[in-house]
């Protein structure tokens, strides 16, 4: 899917696919560092681990 030049920006709108499938894009706000998973402000390999565990099972709780 190419998203027209105008709607590159992140803000909050759904796209649809031909087959059905739905995306939406969402904004992200000021402070909020993309990947930081359990929201300790550092990217690492505990938040790999918990993307991971819940993109295989579904399961989005931790222990912090």
């Amino acid at each position: 899917m190419v998203l027209p030049e105008e709607k590159t920006g992140l803000t909050n709108e759904t796209f649809q696919y031909e087959s059905g499938t739905k995306i939406k894009l969402t904004a992200v706000p000021d402070g909020v560092k993309v990947g930081d998973v359990n929201g300790n402000g550092k990217i690492n390999l505990r938040d790999y681990a918990l993307l991971r565990k819940y993109l295989l099972t579904g399961v989005s709780e931790y222990i912090s």
